[in-house]
C-alpha cells in the first residue's frame, strides 16, 4: 500500500510538555490506532497534523505533498472528528449539515450523507443539537466527516464517554468504511479494547514520545506472557527482571528471551494493556541505565 500521510520529526514544546520527534506513516486504506494515556500528546499530535496549532519543527506530507496552513485543497480530502465537537445547542442539524455541505461542495456525496444521517444513524435533520445524546452527537459528527468521502479520516477519542453498544456500532462503521470505501482511518483512544478490535497498526505514545509503532499482528506475535504457576522459583526472578508482573503473569518480549537464551516456556497470548505496561517498564529501565 502507498503512503497517504507521513509525519517526520514532529516536535512541539509547551511549558511543561514536550512532544518529541514524532515519526510515523499511514498507508492507504489502513486503520491505525493511536493510543496513550490522557495527556500523552495524542491531541497535540493530531492538531499539529491538521494545522489547528503550530508545531515547532518537523514535516507533514499528505499524498506526497507538504501539508501546510494554506493547503485548503488537501485539507478538503481529510475528515476530522474531535472528542468534543462544539455546536450551538439551539441550532438544527440541517443548518449544520448545509454549512458543511457548502464547505465541501465539490466532494459532497448527498446520497451517502442521507444514508448516514437518516438510515444508518436514525437522526432527523429538524432536531436541535440540544436534543441529542452524546452518542447521537458523535454519530452526527462522524456522518458530517464522512459525507465528503475523505481519503483520510482522523478521529480524536471518538468513543470517549460512549456506552459500550454505541462504541461498538461506531467501531463497526469505521471498519466497514475502510474495507468498502478504502478510507484511511487514524483514530486516537485511551481505550485499548477499541484499538485492539479494529486497528491493523498500533502507535503508542507515552509522555510525548512514541514507544511502539508496529503492525498489530507483529505485536501479538512478539509479546507473550507466562503464568508464575508454570515456572520454577529459580526462573521467576530472572523473568521478572526482563518482564513485568501483571495479575499472576509475567509479560515478556520474545526478542529479549532470545537474547537471554531462555527457551521452552509455556507462553500464552497477551492483551494490549499488558504490552503497554511492559513497554513503560522498559522505558523506565532505559532511563536508569
Amino acid at each position: 500500500m502507498d503512503t497517504i500521510l507521513k509525519v517526520k520529526g514532529l516536535s512541539k514544546k509547551y511549558n511543561d510538555f514536550y512532544l518529541h520527534h514524532i515519526n510515523f506513516e499511514l498507508k492507504h486504506g489502513s486503520i491505525t490506532g493511536f493510543i496513550g494515556e490522557n495527556g500523552a500528546g495524542k491531541s497535540t499530535t493530531i492538531q499539529s497534523i491538521l494545522n489547528i496549532i503550530d508545531y515547532d519543527s518537523g514535516e507533514i506530507l499528505f499524498n506526497g505533498e507538504f501539508f501546510g496552513r494554506n493547503r485548503n485543497d488537501l485539507k478538503k480530502r481529510i475528515g476530522y472528528v474531535g472528542d468534543n465537537n462544539k455546536f450551538y445547542d439551539d441550532v438544527k442539524l440541517k443548518v449544520i449539515r448545509d454549512f458543511v455541505k457548502d464547505a465541501y461542495s465539490e466532494y459532497w456525496d448527498e446520497k451517502f450523507s442521507e444514508y448516514l444521517i437518516r438510515d444508518l444513524f436514525n437522526l432527523k435533520l429538524d432536531m436541535k443539537i440540544k436534543e441529542l445524546s452524546k452518542g447521537m452527537r458523535a454519530k452526527f459528527s462522524l456522518a458530517l466527516a464522512m459525507s465528503h468521502n475523505p481519503d483520510l479520516l482522523i478521529l480524536d477519542e471518538p468513543t470517549s464517554g460512549l456506552d459500550p453498544i454505541v462504541r461498538n456500532q461506531l467501531l463497526e462503521i469505521l471498519n466497514e468504511l475502510a474495507q468498502q470505501k478504502g478510507t484511511t482511518i487514524f483514530f486516537s483512544s485511551h481505550i485499548t479494547d477499541d484499538i485492539e478490535k479494529i486497528a491493523q497498526k498500533i502507535i503508542y505514545l507515552d509522555n510525548g514520545s512514541i514507544l511502539l509503532n508496529e503492525e498489530k499482528d507483529i505485536i501479538f506475535n512478539r509479546f507473550k506472557k507466562i503464568s508464575i504457576d508454570k515456572i520454577n522459583s529459580a526462573q521467576i526472578d530472572k523473568l521478572k527482571e526482563i518482564g513485568v508482573l501483571v495479575q499472576g503473569y509475567i509479560v515478556l518480549d520474545e526478542q529479549e528471551l532470545k537474547k537471554q537464551k531462555i527457551y521452552n516456556l509455556n507462553l500464552e497470548k497477551v492483551v494490549l494493556d499488558e504490552v503497554l505496561l511492559l513497554l513503560k517498564k522498559q522505558k523506565r529501565n532505559d532511563r536508569m541505565k
